[in-house]
């Protein structure tokens, strides 16, 4: 990085209608001049003293844009009973070949990010105007397992000369009276339950694992037994 420029030209020459004593300039070419205009002036000088004067303009532009390093995207999950999160960072490192003005994002950090991807951008602007964009993405994640309000409940019936299916369909379809919240979406319920071993032919009991799943796939469970009873 550099604010300056090292700048050449071809040599003047001076005449004279007897000689040229001194030719001299207060810059050389090849020397390094700064952002901005530098005026180089030739004098030339006769024995007798008369001298002219001869003079153009160096001018030399920043059009380099600041650098900001990469930034690595984020991931991070829901804060605990919510379906967002507060994130923080750090601002990156800009740096510019002749001084910055300004580093500036879309999203502070210390802001709330919703559920999914938001994509945070900076820019770096230099003191000549010139500008650059860096983003990084931040992901929000749930992680968050449903919370079981409501435990599945025992239930236990007498036979009913029926293999008590009502009944035992009956508890399973209401999750056995358990009842889930979650942060960020609606559950769904599903249990293990395959057959029952046991109809009226003899008391029988079966346990049931009833599970919540939110949308992003996070369980909680809860257990109860069905029994049947002799009449």
């Amino acid at each position: 990085f550099r604010s300056s420029a090292v700048v050449t030209w071809p040599a003047p020459t001076a005449a004279d209608n007897c000689s040229v004593d001194t030719f001299t300039s207060d810059h050389s070419s090849g020397d390094t001049f700064p952002v901005g205009t530098t005026t180089v002036t030739y004098t030339a000088t006769d024995p007798s003293g008369n001298s002219v004067s001869s003079s153009f303009v160096v001018t030399v532009n920043d059009t380099e844009n600041p650098f900001i390093p990469a930034i690595s995207d984020m991931t991070v999950s829901t804060d605990s009973g919510t379906c967002d999160a507060v994130v923080t960072f750090s601002d990156p490192a800009a740096t510019d070949n002749c001084g910055m003005s300004t580093l500036i994002s879309d999203i502070a950090s210390g802001s709330t990010f919703t559920l999914g991807t938001t994509t945070v951008t900076y820019t770096a602007t230099d003191i000549h105007g010139n500008s650059s964009t860096a983003s990084f993405d931040v992901i929000v994640e749930d992680n968050e397992s449903p919370t079981i309000g409501t435990p599945a409940a025992d239930e236990t019936v007498e036979c009913d000369g029926s293999g008590n299916t009502a009944a035992l369909m009956a508890w399973l379809s209401n999750n056995a009276g358990a009842a889930a919240t979650d942060n960020c979406s609606a559950v769904t319920w599903s249990n293990d339950f395959t057959t029952m071993a046991n109809t009226c032919g003899g008391a029988g009991a079966v346990q049931v694992i009833f599970t919540a799943t939110d949308e992003a796939g996070n369980m909680s469970t809860t257990t109860a037994t069905f029994k049947i009873g002799r009449a």
